[in-house]
């Protein structure tokens, strides 16, 4: 599910955003909602502090509450450091006010244009995307491997085989694109694979996609 959030004090455009988003979601068969609209930055905050995932802003900068939509949007990433924000507003001269505030905004409409619709829908365009190819990165089954001082995560469908290293105690496992050796047993790293992988020998483990 992927969230709107709508912060916009001037009520007839709020509609219109509104309105934009209805008709992209339903354009788009899109799993998506519209979970606040809203007047005061201390509601989208409330949000926010509550729910940090998967969601796309849109806020104006002009808000007449206690903040404006930038230091909302500041106040944003605090909880949300991945949250798509899009700003629409009138006040074309604050763009470069997003750099300096470091909000990582995806864009930047100015209202009174007649393309706000369209560079909308090509902002959503990106997030919506991008939130496809993250849900689908976290789905993959990945393997954890102590490479040095970190961890590498490698993903279970990339691993052509697995072999034991003339080293002791190590292991050499060998994926579409890199060669990786690392401290482990093959009988422990099998425990993490799926049915896919057989084991052809004591000291080799393959995927059968790949034979």
């Amino acid at each position: 599910m992927i969230n709107f959030i709508v912060c916009e004090d001037d009520n007839r455009f709020r509609k219109m955003i509104l309105d934009y988003i209805y008709e992209y979601i339903d354009s788009m068969m899109l799993d998506g909602q519209i979970v606040l609209q809203t007047i005061l930055c201390k509601e989208v905050i409330e949000y926010t502090k509550k729910n940090n995932s998967r969601n796309i802003y849109i806020l104006d900068i002009d808000l007449n509450d206690e903040m404006n939509g930038l230091q909302l949007a500041k106040k944003i990433r605090e909880y949300d450091i991945y949250g798509y924000i899009i700003f629409v507003t009138s006040h074309v001269e604050l763009s470069l006010e997003t750099y300096r505030y470091k909000i990582k905004a995806l864009d930047f409409i100015v209202k009174n244009t007649c393309d706000i619709k369209s560079r909308l829908y090509e902002a959503l365009d990106v997030a919506v995307e991008e939130l496809k190819i993250i849900e689908e990165v976290s789905q993959q089954k990945r393997v954890t491997i102590k490479f040095g001082s970190r961890n590498m995560y490698v993903p279970v469908d990339e691993i052509i085989c697995i072999e034991t290293s003339s080293s002791n105690h190590k292991l050499i496992v060998h994926t579409v694109n890199r060669r990786i050796e690392f401290y482990g047993t093959l009988k422990k790293i099998c425990e993490k694979l799926d049915d896919n992988f057989y084991q052809t020998h004591r000291s080799c483990v393959v995927n059968t996609k790949y034979i």
